[in-house]
């Protein structure tokens, strides 16, 4: 008789296939939890591609954000890109990952996927590639308004907002959209400014605001006390007026420190949210947790660049290297990750929170650069740092290699840290290296930095504005007395009494100056031509004084006769005088003057040329009836100055004979 407890063939059978998933698990779990075991004998299970581990996550969630980017996209804005992604109108399955120009990686997350919608890729930089499958979206023409209608430091969200928005406008509009992009941009880049400040631009604000709140009103003082002490007079100034000055300057002051904060009001450097502290720590969590069960950690999210067998050898020469523990993490380092890019910031993070010691390795599988940190074993450090050879850290491998030749590369760096001499172990606790994650895109408070040297160059510059202005008016003060001393002797409407008055003492010049020098004949000859023609028009008494009767015309022309002669003895030539005004003197040069061309003074010269409906003013009119009569115009021998000083020469004589007669 059989015991009861021996089971049926059918009855056991099903027993085995019911435990054999459960068997299965078990063996998974503790080959996962025992790397070793699986190096010393069947090769390691490699990880799943990159596109299937991305299916997977897509699956359970439509939007997924990776943890390797917090400083620039958190997880913690996955909800953000969720609604987003809700109004495109069509299935949407949102990929957030470190750039990697994978143009194939939609199509093979969307094969492992099986199902139709708009599939988009986005990068620290924006929306990196979109496609639609199976649906009606302008996924192309959406990314191309995307990359072109925002400037560089858009920043992710806002671009695929962009995005979004330009999804739901439709496929026709969409297109005209991007047309209308491509014609404007494509072909010389971006030309969008930039929606954030830079921290150097934070420190010229600063150092702006510094000049102004301290130079505006300190040179309103200074300025305001100069230029009212040195009115004429110098008479004491009321007590209310002594008030204006501090009272605009304590204005001045209050605006611009009140006025500068709602100008200069941007608080960051860049659309980055904050980071949560899960943010930060979410991708070193990862990489410890995988590192305390294998020394190969290699990220999921990235491209999957070491095969079984690679990963095996890796493995058994991990497992040989007796100096001790070795472990590598093949993840990529970017300026948006929690270390901010830094090897050590990351080797230092991982070897605290592992708390074993031992050689950190850092492979990035998208740009193939390789770092190695020891910590406490003992080897050469100088070695390590110096003499590791560029083919196997980031220098001089081949990098058309679409693999980086990864795998090969760190076989060879297990050889040279077989090769390197062993040292005395020494304890290393390198402090963590990243900037403040917090901090890194809040700009400085605007009055900090170079605000206080801006306020020693507006003190500064107050002192220069007030040299600067005691300059100005001096030279305006020396620049209007010419111009008074040259419309006291050269005016453009005489008067009958300034005439006189001034052909008297003309006259009694020349006479003076004639008498005491000694000029030689053709001087003599010329000197006593003009002060003939002048006496002669102005008919002098014995006792000097000049005729009643003396037209302001004869007196215009007697005074230019004398100062052409006084000119002649200071051995200047005068042929001709200027014809815009007589008075002003010789004619340097000949100038169109209306239709027609005319000898004229230096100044009526620079006028003529710069601005030839100025000169109008400036021609000389004699007393008269309606104003004032032009000089042309005028009785007598004046007119004649316009064809030289011969010609008025003997036209006033000719003019006199006739009127003795």
């Amino acid at each position: 008789m059989r015991v009861a407890t021996e089971w049926p063939h059918h009855r056991r059978r099903r027993t085995v296939v019911r435990l054999w998933p459960a068997l299965l698990c078990t063996l998974f779990t503790v080959l996962a939890a025992h790397p070793a075991v699986a190096a010393d004998g069947a090769a390691a299970p490699a990880p799943a591609s990159q596109a299937a581990l991305l299916a997977d996550r897509l699956r359970a969630d439509p939007v997924y954000v990776t943890d390797q980017m917090p400083r620039t996209v958190p997880r913690s804005t996955a909800p953000d890109f969720a609604a987003l992604a809700a109004r495109t109108g069509v299935p949407t399955y949102v990929l957030v990952l470190p750039g990697n120009g994978a143009r194939t990686l939609l199509g093979a997350v969307h094969d492992r996927l099986g199902r139709d919608g708009l599939y988009v890729l986005v990068d620290a930089m924006g929306v990196a590639d979109a496609r639609a499958f199976g649906v009606r979206a302008p996924a192309a023409d959406a990314q191309t308004v995307a990359l072109y209608s925002l400037p560089y430091d858009a920043g992710p969200l806002r671009s695929f907002r962009t995005f979004v928005d330009v999804v739901g406008q439709g496929s026709d509009r969409a297109a005209r959209l991007a047309d209308d992009m491509r014609r404007r941009h494509g072909g010389g880049g971006k030309d969008v400014k930039a929606l954030y400040l830079s921290k150097e631009d934070r420190a010229g604000q600063s150092f702006l605001t510094g000049v102004v709140l301290l130079g505006a009103p300190l040179s309103v003082l200074l300025t305001g006390a100069y230029v009212r002490r040195r009115r004429r007079g110098q008479r004491s100034d009321g007590r209310r007026v002594r008030l204006v000055e501090p009272a605009v300057a304590a204005a001045l002051a209050a605006v611009v420190a009140v006025g500068a904060p709602q100008l200069f009001h941007q608080t960051t450097d860049s659309a980055a949210l904050a980071p949560t502290h899960a943010d930060l720590t979410a991708r070193l969590d990862r990489v410890v947790t995988g590192l305390q069960h294998d020394p190969l950690y290699t990220d999921p999210e990235s491209p999957q660049l070491l095969d079984g067998p690679r990963r095996q050898e890796l493995h058994r020469r991990i497992g040989d290297f007796t100096p001790g523990p070795v472990y590598m993490a093949v993840v990529p380092l970017r300026s948006e990750d929690e270390s901010a890019g830094d090897v050590t910031a990351f080797t230092t993070a991982l070897h605290q929170r592992l708390r074993k010691d031992g050689v950190y390795v850092v492979a990035d599988p998208l740009s193939g650069r390789i770092d190695l940190v020891n910590y406490g074993l003992p080897l050469d450090d100088r070695r390590l740092a110096f003499e590791l050879p560029g083919t196997l850290s980031h220098e001089d491998y081949d990098h058309a290699s679409e693999d980086h030749g990864l795998g090969q590369r760190l076989d060879g760096l297990m050889t040279f840290l077989d090769g390197t001499p062993r040292a005395a172990a020494q304890h290393s606790s390198r402090p963590d290296a990243a900037p403040a994650p917090l901090e890194d895109h809040a700009l400085p408070p605007l009055y900090s930095g170079d605000f206080w040297p801006g306020l020693l160059v507006g003190a500064l510059a107050a002192g220069l504005l007030l040299g600067l202005t005691a300059g100005g008016l001096r030279v305006a003060r020396f620049v209007l007395r010419i111009r008074r001393t040259a419309a006291a002797q050269s005016p453009a409407a005489p008067s009958a009494t300034w005439l006189r008055r001034t052909a008297a003492a003309e006259l009694d010049a020349l006479a003076t100056e004639f008498g005491a020098g000694e000029p030689d004949d053709g001087v003599r000859k010329q000197v006593w031509d003009c002060l003939d023609a002048a006496m002669l028009l102005t008919d002098r008494a014995p006792d000097g004084r000049i005729g009643a009767a003396v037209t302001p015309a004869d007196l215009a022309a007697a005074v230019v006769l004398a100062r052409a002669g006084r000119a002649a003895l200071r051995g200047e030539r005068i042929g001709h005088c200027c014809t815009v005004n007589p008075l002003h003197g010789p004619g340097v040069t000949e100038e169109k003057d209306g239709t027609r061309r005319a000898w004229v003074c230096g100044s009526c010269r620079t006028l003529l040329r710069s601005a030839p409906h100025r000169i109008g003013p400036l021609r000389l009119r004699l007393p008269g009836k309606g104003g004032g009569v032009p000089y042309e115009k005028a009785p007598g021998p004046l007119p004649a100055v316009r064809r030289g000083l011969p010609q008025l020469i003997g036209k006033t004589r000719e003019y006199v004979s006739v009127q003795s007669s």
